[in-house]
């Protein structure tokens, strides 16, 4: 059952990213375009890194010679 609270995404992000370091084999540039101001979410903040984690792992696994992880916030100024 997820627990929703109110969540710094960028928080939840940047240790969701810590899975890069269990693939030292492979050279990943992690590049963070955070938006500053960027609002808290109402997600469940370990689901939701879970979630991040599988997708960042799936990246590192797309790019075994290596490359640039490039991970972007923003917000929809209409609120969509």
């Amino acid at each position: 059952m997820a627990k929703l609270a109110r969540t710094d995404l960028h928080e939840v992000i940047d240790n969701a990213l810590g899975v890069v370091v269990l693939f030292p084999q492979i050279r990943i540039n992690v590049v963070r375009h955070f938006q500053s101001g960027l609002s808290e979410a109402m997600v469940d903040p370990q689901q939701f890194g879970q979630v991040l984690s599988n997708l960042f792992i799936n990246a590192i696994q797309a790019m075994p010679d290596g490359g640039t992880l490039t991970v972007s916030t923003f917000s929809d100024p209409k609120g969509i």
